[in-house]
């Protein structure tokens, strides 16, 4: 049997706690919160890519590394996710 790496996947928007900026549309799999957000499943990028939101300049993310895959790990309580 072949498992599609897409199932459960739905399009969530991430957006800026601190003012309501749309930062992301990103393509999430799964039903936990949102730790990190893998770059290639990044649907919509409305930040200058600076992991920064583009209204108040707040860091919400940091540059890492997950499973081989470039990633930008959330900061708890930066962001609020919407589905």
């Amino acid at each position: 049997m072949v498992m599609s790496s897409r199932r459960g996947a739905r399009t969530v928007k991430v957006y800026c706690a601190d003012c309501g900026q749309l930062l992301y549309k990103y393509r999430k799999g799964g039903y936990g919160r949102l730790v990190k957000c893998f770059v290639d499943k990044i649907v919509q990028d409305n930040t200058e890519g600076d992991l920064r939101c583009p209204e108040c300049g707040q860091a919400f993310a940091r540059e890492t590394m997950a499973y081989g895959r470039a990633a930008n790990k959330i900061i708890q309580g930066k962001v609020t996710v919407r589905g």
